[in-house]
């Protein structure tokens, strides 16, 4: 059985165990290429010349990729980031919720990318941020320190360290998480940043300089 865990998605627990399993495109790629190579020894058994093969056995998951021109998918994590501030923005705000992002994206040390918007909420007065983090590969325990919420506490950290603004993230209400384990997943979460791919009932109200997309790696 699958190991499986637990996160938070917009106040909802929900489970995780399907990153412990063996992804989905990649097990159908191993049963296309096991197809393929039976194929490919039925030809050699009957005189035929087929393209040299590799046994599947001897096939990474990388060359299975590789073999089939297909880029693989890494998991995603996005973070909502709602601070106790509601009733006003100014620029102070504004350069407080950039900052953060920079020194949090660059600290944690666990990602290749980051966009994220930030964003005056539907009555036009309440400043907050969406954002995509991919994950970085190469760097091992991700999936660990996710579920353990070290990437909330250090969030939370480095919120009450860059400035006027502490506390304002510490209700647990405050940070939402999810796991992207999908394409799809992944296309609707970053459509979600763009103001005009947003459901009716999700869009902000009309601000001189939200919404503001940036872009980290």
């Amino acid at each position: 059985m699958a190991n499986s865990g637990k996160i938070l998605d917009a106040g909802i627990i929900k489970n995780i165990d399907h990153y412990y399993m063996k992804n989905n495109i990649l097990r159908n790629l191993e049963w296309k290429y096991e197809h393929t190579y039976q194929t490919y020894t039925w030809e050699l058994d009957h005189g035929k010349n087929p393209e040299f093969m590799i046994p599947p056995t001897e096939m990474s998951s990388a060359d299975l990729y590789k073999y089939y021109d297909i880029k693989p998918f890494r998991p995603s994590w996005m973070l909502n980031i709602s601070p106790n501030w509601k009733g006003r923005i100014d620029e102070q705000m504004i350069a407080h919720f950039k900052k953060v992002m920079e020194i949090f994206f660059i600290n944690c040390d666990r990602f290749t990318t980051c966009t994220y918007v930030l964003e005056c909420g539907g009555d036009g007065d309440f400043l907050h941020c969406h954002a995509v983090f991919h994950l970085n590969p190469k760097k091992p325990g991700n999936m660990a320190s996710l579920k353990k919420g070290n990437f909330l506490k250090e969030f939370r950290s480095c919120w009450d360290r860059c400035g006027d603004y502490k506390g304002l993230v510490k209700n647990r209400h405050a940070l939402q998480t999810t796991l992207i384990t999908r394409e799809d997943m992944l296309e609707d979460k970053l459509n979600y940043l763009i103001e005009d791919k947003k459901p009716e009932s999700h869009k902000n109200a009309v601000h001189s300089i939200l919404p503001l997309i940036i872009e980290l790696g």
